[in-house]
């Protein structure tokens, strides 16, 4: 699977790296160089010991490489690995951004110039006092606008930062083994949206209709 952050729009990124977050830890971190994008190749091919999937960020490989052709040449290969690849574009160069948009199984289009939706607090805060009717309202509200991704990333954060406070004995409306169950089911649901098995958008709304 590829995901493509692409462009330096702050809002996208953030969003973007709550949902790269919530895939887990970074097993490797590959830098734009003259041997990114061969280094690249040698962790998307690799096999780790219990044959997990690893998560791979590879930051502005694509900008060092000039050819166009070797660029969709490595998009091509990484698309044939079994690990998660994050390629992530800073730089604004349109002949990267549509290829990660070719290619990427879910691209963050961070453009500078691009008016882009803001962070859903009033969401957040719904699912913090765990009131359904709001929350609900309020994705009713925002589930057609922008990505069904970066709204998942969201929703994971908020719960992923209620699930710490808990085990740091902070107080508030759901248990510790509540909100271990409700992270992991996000977790589940955005995994079976990839494989196609279900729709993101409908799974999110069943899952606020859950609290």
């Amino acid at each position: 699977m590829i995901i493509g952050v692409y462009g330096k729009d702050a809002s996208i990124r953030k969003n973007a790296l709550v949902y790269i977050h919530g895939l887990g830890k970074v097993d490797a971190l590959i830098y734009g160089s003259q041997n990114g994008s061969e280094e690249l190749r040698k962790h998307a091919e690799s096999s780790s010991l219990f044959g997990e999937v690893l998560v791979i960020r590879a930051e502005n490989v694509l900008a060092e490489i000039e050819d166009n052709e070797e660029r969709e040449t490595i998009l091509s290969f990484c698309q044939t690995s079994p690990h998660t690849i994050i390629f992530d574009e800073l730089e604004e160069i349109l002949e990267i951004k549509k290829l990660l948009e070719k290619h990427s199984d879910h691209f963050f289009d961070g453009t500078s110039e691009k008016k882009k939706s803001a962070f859903p607090s009033a969401l957040c805060n719904a699912l913090k006092r765990r009131d359904k009717k709001n929350a609900w309202v309020e994705y009713l509200r925002l589930k057609d606008e922008g990505e069904a991704e970066m709204l998942h990333g969201a929703i994971l954060w908020q719960m992923r930062k209620l699930w710490e406070e808990s085990i740091s004995g902070s107080s508030m409306p759901y248990t510790c083994e509540e909100l271990a169950r409700k992270n992991k089911d996000l977790v589940v649901l955005v995994h079976e949206a990839h494989r196609g098995n279900c729709d993101l958008r409908e799974g999110m709304e069943k899952w606020v209709l859950g609290l």
